[in-house]
């Protein structure tokens, strides 16, 4: 293996290592993980809040169904109202799957720096094919030279 080859595929090997890192560096920056935590925390609460309307609504109505108060089933509505409000005037958060800019030009320019090491790279590989004809050539003269030198030493 010549030392030209060596170089090229370590340089080939060293670029793709770079961009798996880089592509796991953009993977972690992106915060995908926290934002899809807080969502399920979010709708882990609201699971409870809703189960916790629905047992009091249910209680509230058994107590008005057993003690045959009017009144039971108005503080029922009343919680269950109230819970309705209660979720209404929390804020709603509107979670998209959106990167943030800065990650989004980020990517840009390492997309583009990775098409100038590419084109980069194919000139690269180009001259290295004209440097390994060149060397054949040479290498085939010499073999010529070298069968004539011994063809002339067997004459004598």
């Amino acid at each position: 293996m010549s030392p030209t080859l060596i170089m090229a595929l370590g340089i080939t090997l060293g670029l793709g290592l770079g961009l798996y890192m880089v592509a796991l560096l953009v993977e972690q920056c992106s915060g995908e993980s926290v934002l899809k935590q807080k969502l399920a925390k979010l709708e882990e609460e609201l699971y409870k809040v809703r189960n916790e309307s629905k047992i009091v609504k249910r209680e509230a109505e058994q107590m008005a169904k057993s003690a045959g108060l009017r009144e039971a089933a108005a503080a029922a509505e009343a919680a269950a109202a109230a819970a309705a409000q209660q979720q209404q005037q929390q804020p709603q958060q509107i979670v998209t799957n959106e990167p943030p800019e800065h990650l989004l030009q980020e990517l840009e320019g390492l997309k583009s720096e990775n098409y100038t090491l590419r084109q980069s790279l194919d000139a690269d590989r180009a001259a290295w094919e004209g440097e390994k004809e060149g060397i054949r050539q040479a290498k085939e003269a010499a073999e010529i030279e070298c069968q004539e030198a011994r063809q002339e030493v067997s004459r004598q």
